[in-house]
């Protein structure tokens, strides 16, 4: 199993960013929870950029259960347009600003910006031109059975196989927090 050291003189702080809800979860979950028991003052701020009214209850009560009760975590939803972040991208650029004046990690958890879906793209593009210094571990959310085969994490200087694991966690905590919404095939709700 990796093992992930964080280069830190004080409480880490590392930023998980995702372009819709449960791409956190789906992504880096067992990650996260392997941070959370190797690192427990760790403080984790997870930011969902396309989280719609009927959703982020559903995406907030998902968080908690990756990050516990610890007032050190934060969760910030947004509700920019699924599918559209691209056309969006003067509005998206200004939040990662923001996000940026807000949250010092030093460690990110987000998407790969050669990924397939443009949304996933345009977040990890964002997130590198904001955060150009940060450490970042990226992550995919296949979304084709080629995808899946494909799923790497990637640092700087390596590529290691995302695994198993991390999907079953992310998933049973996805699925406990669950609520009534429905999500159809292929799309994210």
């Amino acid at each position: 199993m990796l093992r992930l050291r964080l280069a830190t003189a004080g409480k880490p702080v590392v930023l998980c960013i995702g372009a819709h809800c449960d791409d956190i979860e789906i992504g880096c979950g067992g990650t996260l929870l392997q941070l959370r028991a190797s690192y427990p003052d760790v403080t984790i701020h997870w930011a969902i950029l396309s989280a719609p009214p009927a959703r982020e209850p559903e995406a907030r009560a998902s968080a908690r259960c990756f990050l516990g009760d610890g007032a050190q975590h934060s969760v910030s939803t947004e509700q920019f347009r699924d599918g559209f972040f691209p056309f969006d991208g003067a509005a998206i650029k200004s939040y990662f600003e923001a996000l940026a004046q807000r949250v010092k990690p030093d460690l990110i958890i987000t998407h790969d910006r050669n990924d397939l879906h443009q949304d996933h793209r345009l977040v990890g593009e964002l997130t590198l031109q904001t955060y150009t210094f940060t450490e970042r571990l990226k992550y995919g959310v296949p979304g084709s059975e080629q995808e899946m085969r494909d799923l790497q994490i990637v640092t700087y200087e390596r590529n290691l196989s995302l695994q198993r694991p991390d999907l079953t966690a992310a998933a049973a905590a996805a699925a406990a927090a669950a609520t009534t919404t429905t999500t159809t095939p292929g799309g994210k709700g």
